[in-house]
């Protein structure tokens, strides 16, 4: 049998970020451990965030990045609400043009990962799973919990991450080698 620890990404292969590194560091780490990563596996997409007592308090990845950079358009949406709410036109106006970088190129970004911490764009970290667990108990609790990644500990230590991707690789590759089993 299997166990998260057969999956797992070791924690010494996963770059680490402090909380008040930006996003633009974050993405400078992935991109030094992209390339080097085993054969067969995808590249890494995730860094751990951690505090200044060097414990993982986070976990920042290709999503909270694009929606920490993409934050604004969530106040410009929020301007129909303003519009209900009795706001002017004249003030609605004003806010849109605040936010005039809707029409910039991506390259424009670039600014604003320098300025937005890890802390403030990170997924904190609530769950975690044993490095013992089967991958029957992975399935179901990264089902549950509606995650890419999920820290792996032993004890009380983070070890690792365990990916979905991963994981689903492995029972996939279970299932289409094993069909006799899935009838």
């Amino acid at each position: 049998m299997r166990l998260v620890r057969d999956l797992m990404i070791p924690l010494a292969d996963i770059p680490l970020v402090r909380e008040d590194s930006t996003i633009r560091d974050a993405m400078i780490a992935l991109n030094k451990v992209r390339h080097v990563q085993p054969e067969g596996r995808a590249p890494l997409g995730t860094v751990f965030v951690v505090d200044d007592k060097s414990q993982i308090t986070g976990k920042l990845g290709p999503f909270a990045c694009i929606k920490a950079l993409g934050g604004a358009f969530q106040a410009v949406e929020a301007s129909r609400d303003l519009s209900r709410a009795g706001i002017s036109t004249d003030s609605i106006a004003t806010i849109r043009d605040h936010y005039r970088f809707l029409q910039e190129a991506i390259s424009d970004m670039c600014g604003r990962a320098s300025s937005i911490l890890a802390k403030d764009a990170m997924h904190p970290i609530f769950e975690s799973i044993h490095a013992d667990a089967s991958l029957q108990e992975a399935v179901l609790k990264m089902g549950a919990w509606n995650t890419l990644s999920v820290p792996v500990i032993k004890g009380n230590e983070v070890v690792g991450m365990l990916r979905l991707l991963d994981l689903f690789r492995e029972v996939s590759n279970v299932v289409v080698s094993h069909p006799e089993e899935c009838e």
